[in-house]
């Protein structure tokens, strides 16, 4: 069963986490990848974003080549737990997006975005 099915099986209480760790896993994922708003801005049309609250969560580029960049923050967070793999899975499955080669974005870029988004949206 793919990671994405156990986390809304677990959020139904049809699903227990195996561990701690599996249980921390779950809430990062949510924390930072589900209940997203997806936007396109004028200044990149090969682009489509992610955000949650204002911040920026990942973009994926489609030309020249199919891009994906995630937030520097969280970028950190998934080395620090070793979580690669299960977000290109996610990716996949959850957001129909491939290929998956996450890379991370400079904080500058990250900034400049949140910035383009909140002047034309909110």
């Amino acid at each position: 069963m793919n990671i994405v099915r156990k986390i809304k099986l677990e959020q139904l209480g049809y699903y227990v986490c195996k561990n701690e760790k599996e249980k921390e896993l779950f809430e990062f994922i949510k924390e930072f990848f589900f209940d997203l708003k997806e936007i396109k801005l004028e200044e990149y049309p090969n682009s489509r974003f992610w955000f949650k609250d204002n911040k920026f969560i990942f973009e994926y580029e489609t030309d020249p080549f199919s891009l994906f960049w995630i937030n520097d923050d969280i970028w950190i967070a998934l080395n620090e737990k070793n979580i690669h793999q299960n977000i290109k899975e996610i990716i996949k499955n959850y957001f129909k997006l491939e290929p998956i080669n996450p890379m991370c974005r400079l904080k500058i870029y990250t900034r400049l975005i949140e910035h383009l988004y909140k002047d034309n949206f909110l």
